[in-house]
């Protein structure tokens, strides 16, 4: 992206001392009791059948693994979705403050079309063990239902964007050059696999700049300065399983405050797979079965308790109540803002600090078919397994443990992108994780043009790259006139940069 040059500020920390009436509060309660929350918790796979599925994978024994949605019940999603319609109508009517109108109207939409996205799977996994169709029909049914969660799954989280999937191209080429001539036949392999696949991709030259120092060392300063004491423990070495970590997350908490407004932290929900927060629930999911290093835990604390909760809390806070959950097509934001956040655990490294999430971009293209050739789980798997290798021999590693890390990541890569389909149906996947990269480069991006934006960055569950979104949360953020005034010229002078 290119741009002016940019402003740098000190950091600006900002505590509310009031809590505001929430002007929202019988609609966000509607919105909860019509099942408007969560509605991803569907597309978790059976813990045990999962393992028994990898395993079966691993040992080349199966093609692609049987995934299945149990959490998805096709009636109840049905039910859902009415109540959303009758709730979404009912604000049209009711509602006189045109903005809550507009920020309801537009989080039900995208919450109906997520339920309808999930329809596609509980069908589909309804359908398997249906004994009603014959296997052509099955098969036919199948693909339009595979089809038709994909459409929904690009309506709410999109594709990803020219921009960034020439950027993560590029990174990956630079990244595979080194390997292409290896003695080592498999590594050499693996190289020239990637290579192939990257220029069938293509993508021309990225217009994205390099993540700038300055930036990032403001916001390191900032992350530190109100956050630091969160990951200020020592003492661990090595690997340690979750339970060993669990105090820690939970001291995270302890020090916000959020312990004493209902927020906990469970560590042994089998079906959780990666660290996960909900916010309608008060609740931070830590896998029964992760081992993680205590530098992780430091880059997970700020990511997940001091970003997302964080913002949760916030949100719940503030004048509009449903900033708590996120506005409608927040996720790119979230996960941006979080992703930056967690870099800044750590100090700048010129040629090695860059933006996040680059792998999933590729997956998800590969899944679609943007290469020209739509792919299923396993092509998706050996793609994101090469990929892995090559970025853990980079590190240093072994190729005893490189391949080892490259299995598990391609697994989860895999896993995630074809979450909600059955793995099978070439160019049906699950388009969310685009937020990562495409949240990466466009936070990174806002915070460059408007380093300011960092006081309002934890207000809530928003996009701060969305100029709709940041007027929502400077009318219902709390702020005070002064802030307002400060912000809106920050923002002004900003537009009037990119307009030059």
């Amino acid at each position: 992206m290119e741009g002016s040059e940019p402003r740098y500020l000190e950091p600006t920390n900002r505590q509310v001392e009031s809590r505001p009436e929430p002007i929202d509060a019988a609609w966000f309660e509607a919105l909860r009791a019509a099942k408007g929350f969560d509605l991803l918790e569907g597309l978790e796979n059976d813990a045990d059948k999962l393992a028994e599925q990898r395993s079966l994978f691993e040992q080349g024994a199966i093609r692609n693994p049987e995934l299945s949605y149990p959490k998805a019940n096709i009636e109840n999603l049905r039910h859902n979705e009415a109540d959303l319609l009758s709730l979404k109508e009912a604000i049209k009517q009711n509602e006189e403050d045109i903005d809550v109108r507009n920020v309801y109207v537009w989080k039900i939409n995208e919450a109906i079309a997520m339920s309808r996205m999930l329809q596609a799977s509980a069908e589909y996994s309804g359908l398997e063990n249906s004994t009603e169709y014959s296997e052509e029909d099955k098969a036919r049914h199948k693909d339009k239902l595979m089809r038709r969660f994909t459409r929904y799954s690009k309506f709410v989280f999109g594709k990803p964007s020219a921009e960034t999937l020439a950027y993560a191209n590029q990174k990956y080429i630079d990244l595979v050059q080194p390997y292409i001539e290896n003695p080592d036949e498999e590594i050499s392999s693996a190289a020239q696999r990637t290579a192939a696949r990257l220029s069938r991709l293509g993508g021309g030259d990225s217009t994205i700049n390099p993540l700038e120092p300055e930036v990032f060392n403001t916001l390191r300063e900032n992350t530190l300065e109100t956050q630091g004491s969160l990951i200020d423990f020592e003492g661990y070495t090595g690997r340690k399983g979750i339970g060993v970590f669990t105090p820690i997350f939970e001291s995270a908490l302890e020090q916000l405050g959020a312990t004493e407004e209902g927020w906990k932290v469970i560590n042994d929900d089998p079906d959780k797979t990666v660290v996960t927060v909900k916010a309608g629930r008060q609740s931070v999911y830590l896998p029964s079965k992760f081992f993680l290093s205590a530098e992780r835990v430091k880059e997970l604390i700020i990511h997940e308790i001091g970003t997302h909760v964080e913002r949760a809390r916030n949100g719940y806070k503030s004048e509009l109540r449903v900033l708590s959950i996120g506005l409608d097509r927040y996720e790119a934001g979230e996960e941006g803002l979080a992703m930056a956040r967690e870099q800044t655990v750590h100090e700048y490294q010129e040629d090695e600090t860059d933006y996040l999430g680059m792998d999933r971009n590729i997956a998800v293209a590969l899944a679609l078919g943007m290469d020209g050739q739509p792919h299923d789980f396993r092509s998706v798997y050996e793609a994101m397994f090469d990929i892995h290798l090559l970025s853990e021999l980079s590190k240093g590693k072994s190729k005893e443990k490189a391949f080892a890390q490259a299995q598990k990541n391609a697994w989860i890569r895999a896993l995630r992108t074809y979450r909600g389909t059955d793995g099978k149906t070439a160019g049906a996947c699950f388009t969310k994780d685009i937020a990562y990269a495409e949240g990466s480069v466009s936070t990174w991006f806002a915070l460059s043009q408007t380093p300011e934006l960092m006081q309002i960055m934890l207000a809530g569950k928003y996009d701060i790259s969305n100029p709709r979104h940041v007027a929502i949360v400077m009318r219902f953020g709390g702020f005070s006139d002064t802030e307002l005034e400060e912000l809106e010229a920050a923002l002004a002078h900003s537009e009037q940069l990119g307009a030059q």
